[in-house]
């Protein structure tokens, strides 16, 4: 690279060209390439390093160790509807160092015959508010509405799209709901069904 004066190099795939690991889910195996990307970086050259995700699809296969040498970290996750002819893909900044954008929020890529369509993930909003629930922090869905800066509707809307979807159980949020009052000591407040439940007019747009 210094004698070509080359600045990016794309390590595609990582299992390919790195197929002398003993142990991909060993830390202590990825220390050679550690060190090489750390290289990369003081060297001012940019590494792009293509991986498979794991078995859940959400983060990189083998140990989580490498993740530390990263500045950008960029998923790309399979729609959980996917339409018969068209490629498509949802892309999920996991690690962003730098100073956030617009540009930065989950989006939806479907190639279609004129090109690449490009739309931001509707659906992202709902991973949200289920984190924001199995957190703990909010005793029910106004407090996470305000926290995500959304309306108490959307909210309601989102988690019952996880439990249609699977990603959650209704009882589930109920317990978490119940923990979180709990835990911030207002346990003795009945939780009504603004709390845990799916609203009426939520269920009606959905």
């Amino acid at each position: 690279m210094e004698t070509s004066g080359a600045e990016v190099i794309i390590i595609d795939n990582l299992t390919t060209c790195a197929d002398g690991l003993a142990d991909e889910n060993d830390a202590t195996a990825f220390r050679s390439i550690m060190g090489f990307l750390l290289m990369m970086k003081q060297a001012g050259k940019t590494a792009i390093v293509v991986h498979h995700a794991n078995k859940s699809g959400k983060d990189a296969r083998g140990s989580t160790a490498l993740e530390a040498t990263f500045e950008v970290k960029l998923g790309l996750e399979r729609p959980p509807v996917e339409k018969p002819g068209e490629a498509s893909f949802i892309t999920q900044f996991g690690k962003f160092r730098g100073r956030g954008n617009d540009s930065l929020r989950p989006r939806v890529w479907t190639l279609k015959g004129s090109g690449w369509d490009v739309q931001d993930d509707t659906g992202s909003a709902d991973g949200r508010v289920l984190e924001a629930v199995r957190s703990l922090k909010f005793v029910n869905q106004a407090q996470v509405a305000q926290a995500l800066g959304m309306a108490q509707s959307s909210v309601s809307k989102a988690l019952k799209r996880c439990v249609i979807l699977g990603a959650a159980k209704q009882d589930e949020i109920d317990r978490l709901f119940i923990s979180a009052r709990s835990l911030s000591g207002v346990a003795s407040e009945p939780a009504g069904a603004d709390d845990t439940g799916v609203t009426e007019e939520a269920t009606a747009d959905f």
